[in-house]
């Protein structure tokens, strides 16, 4: 798609921000990929990760213990949400699992 002119590229689960913030970027004449994509084309970032208000404080929670049902109520979101959201945090910072997700945020002070 690349090749043939698209500027951007973000997947049909992404949360809200990640859309605005890729509206934004073509807006300004930048190329946009999505983390997932981008991780699966094996494209490494030197900037730190970038979270939305919402993702941080998902992996608050996450850091904090609770699990997907508690978070989907303290978040008023459904399971299936969260479920997608964790997915999504998972693959944005590489992490292979909750227990290494929790590891970074608290090593590069994503919470």
């Amino acid at each position: 798609m690349m090749d043939q002119g698209a500027s951007g590229y973000v997947v049909k689960n992404a949360i809200p921000e990640e859309i605005v913030q890729s509206v934004e970027m073509v807006m300004q004449n930048e190329t946009y990929l999505c983390e997932e994509i981008d991780h699966l084309m094996y494209r490494r970032f030197t900037q730190p990760i970038w979270l939305t208000r919402r993702e941080k404080e998902l992996l608050s929670l996450i850091v904090e213990g609770y699990t997907n049902v508690e978070i989907a109520e303290k978040m008023f979101l459904g399971v299936e949400t969260i479920n997608s959201y964790r997915k999504n945090l998972l693959v944005k910072t590489g992490a292979r699992n909750t227990a290494v997700l929790v590891r970074m945020a608290i090593e590069q002070k994503l919470v």
